[in-house]
Order: structure tokens, then sequence, then C-alpha cells
């Protein structure tokens, strides 16, 4: 397909092209336009006309990561770690029929839009873990434990650093032990209040 010389607002892709920005000079092979194009995402990057009018470049990259993950979910990933710690965190914040929902939605802590999302809320939360030191032996913990569940408010860290940072500003419930420790709320209350060991069935 040929396509004119000017083009603002052609859309590639996920691509939408906002204005010509400037020219870049090849030396004895011309030059080719620069045009600042804006993914569906957001994301805004000037890029060179061939790059567009090829149909090699469909998005600013987020396509690619979607995809990847969506492939990982159909083989697997969706019984991960990390897919557990995302569906539990959505739980207690927006279902009032969890045992911790009184500790955690009653009490007005939610979930970000960006990892909300049905569609891409996964996708977003497990880049944003992998980018920030998620590990096996690691739990999400709120660095402001009146705060919300997001990127500015979220860490990994070890249960120990995470049961100090809960008891500088508040004594832990039942609920939160749970959280922290990866059990259900009924094997905290075997393990803390009845002093009940965990049996070798319901260890995590």
């Amino acid at each position: 397909m040929r396509f004119p010389s000017d083009l603002t607002g052609f859309r590639f892709g996920r691509l939408l092209v906002i204005r010509k920005v400037g020219m870049q000079n090849q030396g004895k092979r011309g030059s080719r336009s620069i045009w600042l194009r804006k993914c569906d995402c957001g994301n805004e990057k000037a890029v060179i006309r061939s790059s567009l009018v090829s149909g090699n470049t469909k998005s600013c990259g987020c396509l690619e990561r979607e995809t990847k993950v969506n492939t990982h979910l159909k083989h697997g990933m969706a019984k991960s770690r990390l897919w557990k710690i995302w569906c539990d965190m959505k739980d207690r914040c927006n279902n009032p029929n969890n045992k911790s929902y009184s500790y955690y939605g009653s009490k007005g802590v939610k979930v970000c839009d960006e990892w909300l999302d049905n569609e891409k809320g996964f996708i977003n939360f497990s880049y944003w873990a992998k980018e920030n030191g998620y590990a096996d032996n690691l739990t999400i913990d709120r660095i402001n434990t009146s705060g919300n569940y997001e990127p500015a408010n979220c860490r990994w860290a070890t249960r120990k650093e995470q049961t100090r940072n809960r008891n500088i500003t508040i004594r832990l419930s039942l609920a939160e032990i749970a959280e922290i420790e990866e059990i259900s709320y009924q094997q905290a209350y075997d393990k803390f209040v009845r002093r009940k060991p965990l049996g070798r069935d319901n260890q995590v």
C-alpha cells in the first residue's frame, strides 16, 4: 500500500501518527522523515517513516509484552504463585465474603486500576513484580499499611521485614498474619492462637 507524504492521522496497529517532527540525514542515502506517534497505551515516541509504513511496528512494545504474558497464562502461569498473590490481593479488597475483607476492603484499602483490570491487570502486575525484585521467598508488602495496593506503595519483602513494617504502626490481625505467612485464616488461628503446629499437608 502506498501512503501519502503526510502521515498525520494515519493508524498503524496500535499507533496513531500525530505529526511530523523532523528529518534524519543519512548522507549519500538522503534523509528520512521522523514522525511522532502515540500508542493506545499512552506511550509517545518519535520514529522514522519506514518503521511505520513497513508494517513491522504495530505498537510501542506493549503488544509483544501482552502476547508473551498471555502465552504464559495458557501454559500454566494461571497456576503460579504470582497469579495466586494477585487473585488473593483483589479478593480481600473486593469480596465481602473473604475472611480478611474486614481488614482491607471494609477499611477502604483498594487495588489500583492498573492492577485491577480483568484484561490487563495481571499483565501489569506481573511486569511490575518482576521489575521490582519479585522472588518466590518474598511477599507483597504495602509500605504505608493504610494505603492501597499500587506500584508506589508496594514492595517485595521477606516475612520478617513485612511483620516489622506492620508492627511499627499497628498490632497485627490474624488476617494480616495469614497474608504474610501465606496460609489460610484458619491455619493462622491454629498456629498463633491455639498454638497447633501445621501438619505437613497444610504447610506452605
